[in-house]
């Protein structure tokens, strides 16, 4: 039969500092870890609207053409609605 042997103070002190610093590491990892994603959530965020104000001028740009190109020429613009709501009733109907 095998002999347990019971570890001394000294190993179980070392053990322990091992285990503490081990913690230690780990936890200055975590915080790290926290700071880098919340830097780049931050620089995602700034990207995320900047591109949606952009996306914003140029749809007020292009509604502006619209309501100018449609202001011009009424007589046109009747005609392209028209037309768009042929084909729209066209493809909805139930034949």
């Amino acid at each position: 039969m095998a002999k347990l042997s019971i570890p001394s103070a000294k190993k179980i002190n070392a053990n322990r500092e091992a285990m503490s610093d081990s913690y230690r590491e780990l936890v200055a990892a975590k915080d790290q870890f926290r700071k880098t994603a919340e830097a780049a959530g931050v620089e995602a965020k700034e990207e995320v609207i900047e591109q949606w104000l952009k996306g914003k001028r140029k749809a007020t740009k292009a509604g502006s053409q619209a309501q100018q190109y449609f202001e011009d020429r009424p007589g046109a613009t009747l005609i392209v609605v028209f037309g768009l709501g042929f084909l729209v009733s066209r493809l909805f109907s139930r034949r």
